[in-house]
């Protein structure tokens, strides 16, 4: 009885993943500049999409140079399904309510945790627009838009930009092929003490 349960739980679990929040719908692709998998994910806030990066063991991308950020806008933004959508990256804003000037702009931080040393910010962004309830969280423009410059970055809200959700770019960094043999190692051992109780 136990093992029916169980199956149906996983079963029902599984199911439910697959159809909640933002899920992918592109990928994996590799980027030639750090070896990287990359996904486009459907759209969806930006919270949303981050906690799918977060499952899918990686984080939406951090952005380190111009020539990533070409690679990303160049690779996914002619994949979106909606031409009024923006690309989410894992750049945000943790501090609400901190204003529209320098200090909004020196709040980002990278989801990976990596340092914030490189900015693409749209000229004037970011913002942090009242109009749009705040704008706390990173995006690659992909669309034409007055004052703003294509695969630039700006602040957006977490649930629009111009009323359609955005799509995330998750970046999953491989495992060293050392780690993964010892985890799969691992899972061996607990399975085999499992059949041996």
């Amino acid at each position: 009885m136990r093992t029916v349960r169980d199956a149906f739980t996983a079963f029902f679990i599984f199911v439910f993943c697959a159809h909640a929040g933002a899920s992918v719908i592109d990928g994996p692709f590799t980027n030639p500049f750090n070896g990287d998998a990359y996904y486009l994910l459907s759209a969806d806030t930006w919270t949303n999409s981050q906690a799918e990066a977060v499952a899918m063991g990686g984080t939406l991308a951090t952005i380190n140079n111009l020539a990533e950020n070409t690679w990303v806008f160049d690779t996914f933004a002619p994949l979106r399904p909606d031409p009024g959508s923006n690309l989410w990256i894992g750049f945000y804003d943790p501090t609400l309510n901190d204003g529209t000037g320098a200090q909004h702009a020196a709040d980002f931080i990278w989801a990976s945790g990596a340092p914030g040393v490189y900015t693409n910010w749209s000229p004037g962004q970011p913002d942090n627009s009242p109009a749009f309830g705040g704008e706390y969280y990173g995006i690659i423009q992909s669309y034409s838009y007055p004052g703003l410059v294509t695969s630039d970055w700006n602040d957006n809200s977490n649930t629009a930009s111009g009323g359609s959700l955005d799509n995330g770019v998750v970046q999953v960094v491989p495992e060293p092929a050392g780690l993964s043999i010892l985890g799969l190692a691992g899972l061996c051992m607990i399975i085999r003490r499992r059949n041996y109780r």
